[in-house]
């Protein structure tokens, strides 16, 4: 079996840019099972997650998991009232993102 090729590295604007056409197209988005937890534990939609993700600040990444073959970063953002995190992978096709996890930060 061949390892997975390693991806090029991306720039941060490179990764919003991908992050805002997500936001635009939620096909391109999907949640995983941790992520549906935590939205449903804290009353958040993804509706509040597209928004952030269309508009907010990368605050963390994009950085290379190695494992995985996809880029990381923490995207930071207001929506209904509260300020959010979200942290998403990107993956090598640079197309679909995936949500690991969500939060409501102070």
């Amino acid at each position: 079996m061949s390892p997975k090729p390693r991806p090029i590295k991306i720039s941060r604007s490179r990764a919003k840019e991908i992050l805002r056409k997500a936001a635009d197209d939620s096909s391109l988005v999907f949640l995983t099972g941790h992520a549906q937890k935590r939205m449903q534990e804290r009353n958040i939609t993804l509706t509040e997650i597209l928004r952030i993700l269309g508009s907010g600040t990368i605050i963390d990444g994009p950085a290379e998991n190695l494992l995985k073959g996809n880029w990381e970063c923490t995207v930071k953002g207001f929506s209904a009232g509260e300020n959010l995190q979200v942290s998403v992978a990107i993956e090598r096709d640079e197309k679909n993102i995936i949500v690991v996890t969500v939060y409501y930060i102070g």
